[in-house]
């Protein structure tokens, strides 16, 4: 199992307390509009779980897989490089919450067809972490100059389908803005040996 920290668990050594030695909050760095997520309940709600630290334990809007079947793919650009650090995941509860998480960097292209058979850069075994205590530190030096994730969930603690209500991802900005991202997800997207790709970003006009 990867570093884990919280109540109980951490495994670090004593740190300055003005230092968060899991880095900062990188939500404002997530190009929330283009997060997508394959085998959703609900279409868009992958982009839900990204929320300010403040209302990170609100459970009125979650990302839910379909029932029988557990496996959620969740792709996340970022606006700019960043370095993760460090990652928070509240599960649904009740046998709902993620078993694991396998998280891949800078592959832009992944589904359901070819994620099984990919390496991950890491792979987390995930607690039930109902008040988001718990964060999970990365190998630094695998996640310097990120520009995206995928998160695959493989399955839940019990029940026929997975739920999560809270992801946060910390790390450090480069704050240097990519131009025309839009433009880069439209050129990529109109290779046809991505069939499954394109079809989870037709709803957004992205092709």
């Amino acid at each position: 199992m990867e570093n884990l920290h919280g109540p109980g668990y951490c495994q670090c050594h004593a740190v300055s307390q003005d230092a968060d030695p899991f880095g900062s909050d990188l939500l404002s760095s997530i190009h929330l509009e283009a997060v997508t997520c394959l085998n959703e309940q609900t279409p868009h709600s992958g982009r839900l779980v990204f929320k300010t630290k403040e209302n990170k334990l609100d459970r009125t809007e979650s990302l839910k897989s379909n029932e029988g079947d557990q496996e959620l793919l969740l792709y996340i650009p970022f606006v700019c490089p960043v370095k993760v650090l460090s990652m928070c995941i509240i599960g649904g509860g009740g046998g709902t919450s993620p078993q694991l998480v396998r998280v891949f960097k800078n592959n832009d292209h992944l589904d359901f067809s070819n994620v099984a058979q990919m390496a991950p850069v890491q792979t987390f075994e995930l607690l039930e972490n109902p008040l988001g205590e718990l964060e999970y530190m990365t190998r630094v030096s695998k996640w310097t100059n990120t520009n995206s994730l995928y998160m695959h969930f493989p399955q839940s603690t019990g029940e026929n389908y997975t739920e999560i209500t809270y992801i946060g991802i910390k790390g450090e900005s480069s704050n240097y803005k990519r131009q025309a991202v839009i433009s880069v997800y439209e050129s990529r997207a109109m290779k046809k040996d991505h069939k499954t790709w394109d079809e989870a970003m037709g709803d957004e006009g992205i092709r």
